[in-house]
């Protein structure tokens, strides 16, 4: 449509997108002027896309905490140079140690970060457990601070409540979070997807 004098825009998603992708986007964008790029990646998840870019290689097995199937987890693998490896919680991290640990060490240099909206509890346990065998680890610590902010006040009060209700859709990562935390805290705790 481009081509025909028709101006386009593409819209990239808050969770970002696959960096091949991004990239055949922007190429597309320089050589063509009516198309536009619009990229509303959530500026704390480009910054975890380029810390996985920029602290990546051969000899750097990179270490994210997420949901290896949530489409910012994908677009952040996808900048990974080398060797990556997803936990979606510490007992995955803990399993995989412990592997490690009948067998010989990982010789790579270990880099360490988490999806935007990983579980802080969840994320602070991973990376004792890697701290522990790998003392050379960079860690990088890319929880949103909204999202933390948001756990710990879902926490709170799950804990000083009987009955909790978390409104959100059931796709959302963040939700399904609030969720989990309140039942960490509150025995009953309901998850509402819509006014039904």
């Amino acid at each position: 449509a481009a081509d025909r004098g028709e101006k386009i825009t593409v819209v990239i998603r808050a969770h970002g997108e696959l960096k091949s992708v991004v990239d055949t986007l922007v190429d597309c964008a320089e050589r063509n002027p009516g198309f536009r790029l619009l990229d509303c990646t959530c500026p704390y998840v480009t910054r975890v896309r380029q810390i996985a870019e920029e602290n990546s290689g051969e000899d750097t097995l990179f270490i994210l905490s997420g949901n290896a199937k949530h489409p910012e987890v994908e677009g952040i693998l996808s900048c990974v140079k080398g060797e990556s490896l997803t936990f979606a919680d510490s007992s995955e991290v803990k399993n995989w140690l412990d592997s490690y640990r009948l067998t010989e060490k990982c010789a790579k240099s270990i880099v360490v970060a988490a999806q935007t909206t990983q579980n802080l509890t969840e994320w602070k346990k991973s990376i004792n457990f890697i701290k522990k065998d790998y003392t050379n680890a960079r860690i990088f610590d890319t929880i949103c601070n909204v999202t933390q902010l948001r756990q710990e006040e879902a926490a709170s009060l799950a804990g000083e409540s009987d009955v909790m209700i978390v409104i959100g859709s059931p796709d959302s990562s963040n939700s399904r979070k609030l969720c989990d935390i309140s039942r960490e805290h509150c025995p009953n705790v309901y998850f509402v997807g819509d006014a039904k």
